[in-house]
């Protein structure tokens, strides 16, 4: 898919910078690239195109389409395990490759992940049906990550938050345990005020974000709510209570996502992720997706109806948009950064932390003064 690249861009942050400090690069193709589409293709267009999560785009478009037109397209029980499947396995491929290669603050005596350790994962193991794949997993999660029943960790956190996962830090001998109790010397400085984008359940937030995207067409380049900017992750999902005034550190948000693989492999995973979809004027739709990263959402108007619709406009509002934006929380963080060793260990805790779906990079003031 050629197009891709083109669509998703890149990221350049400058830690230690005031904020503004990050620069998306993106050209704006996607709603030319779909208007005047039939509404029908639209799912299998979004999917094919945003292809790290194509399952959820596919199937947040779909439901836009059916709300524009006035119908109900809930997602059936096989649909919302494969979702579910989709960002738990989005979370294995992040806790094995990425976080060794961002949260590396020590050498290890081995690898964290080898081919053997992929190759056990249910979740990773070709053919395998997301049921039975999310069934085994906490037994080797307990085996693989955990050194501990996931089951126990998971009511930890419950009853006693951040604290409990420390615990598990400190006491635990598996290197995941140890790779995140490094990562934890740097959460005292990266305390983030917390502003999460909740519209799970706010018909009002709905609403007015409809009516931000249709009139604004660069709002994806710097989305905000009249509260300010917002993010999205593994530590605001529509399922847990939310918490006005927080400022949890950058270490939580990344335990969290640790915390959410669990969650979604356990009894209670199938109420995990949240996903709707909502009329916001004459044939004119919001439909969104808890996945790994975030909440994704799709905004749409349409020409026409039914097997003659055509696609009249399209905005995508994918985490990345909201985390990595310009002057948020996380821009917040990387203006506070030192230019030491200590500051390019808080980069790399942010990085994995917001896990961003394009590529990013670090510009540090040394190299921009050379570039």
């Amino acid at each position: 898919m050629n197009a891709l690249p083109s669509l998703a861009g890149s990221l350049l942050l400058h830690p230690g910078r005031p904020v503004p400090n990050i620069v998306r690069t993106r050209p704006s193709a996607l709603p030319a690239l779909l208007r005047g589409r039939t509404a029908a293709s639209l799912p299998g267009m979004l999917g094919a195109l945003y292809t790290l999560c194509g399952a959820a785009h596919s199937l947040t478009a779909r439901r836009a389409v059916a709300a524009a037109q006035g119908d109900d397209d809930p997602l059936s029980a096989t649909e919302a395990l494969a979702l579910r499947a989709h960002a738990a396995r989005e979370h294995v491929r992040c806790l094995l490759i990425d976080w060794p290669a961002r949260l590396g603050i020590e050498p290890m005596a081995a690898p964290l992940c080898d081919a053997d350790l992929l190759r056990r994962c249910p979740l990773l193991q070709p053919g395998k049906p997301a049921a039975a794949a999310l069934q085994a997993m906490p037994a080797w999660l307990e085996a693989a990550l955990l050194g501990c029943s996931a089951a126990s960790l998971h009511r930890a956190w419950c009853s006693r938050g951040e604290v409990a996962l420390i615990g598990w830090c400190e006491q635990g001998r598996t290197p995941w345990a140890r790779l995140l109790r490094q990562a934890h010397a740097m959460a005292p400085y990266l305390r983030l005020p917390l502003h999460a984008l909740r519209l799970h359940d706010d018909e009002a937030a709905q609403h007015l974000l409809a009516a931000q995207l249709a009139r604004e067409p660069g709002f994806a380049d710097g989305p905000a709510l009249p509260a300010g900017c917002a993010e999205t992750g593994a530590w605001t999902r529509a399922a847990d209570p939310a918490t006005p005034g927080a400022a949890p550190t950058a270490w939580h948000r990344l335990a969290s996502r640790l915390v959410d693989l669990v969650i979604l492999c356990g009894d209670d995973g199938a109420l995990r992720l949240a996903s709707g979809a909502r009329a916001t004027g004459p044939q004119q739709a919001l439909a969104w997706t808890e996945t790994a990263r975030g909440l994704l959402v799709h905004w749409l108007a349409l020409d026409g109806r039914g097997a003659d619709a055509r696609v009249h406009d399209c905005r995508v509002l994918a985490p990345t948009d909201w985390n990595f934006h310009p002057a948020g929380a996380l821009a917040q963080a990387l203006a506070r950064l030192s230019v030491d060793a200590k500051g390019q260990a808080g980069a790399r805790l942010l990085l994995a932390a917001f896990d961003p779906c394009v590529e990013a990079r670090c510009l540090w003031p040394a190299e921009a003064a050379h570039a």
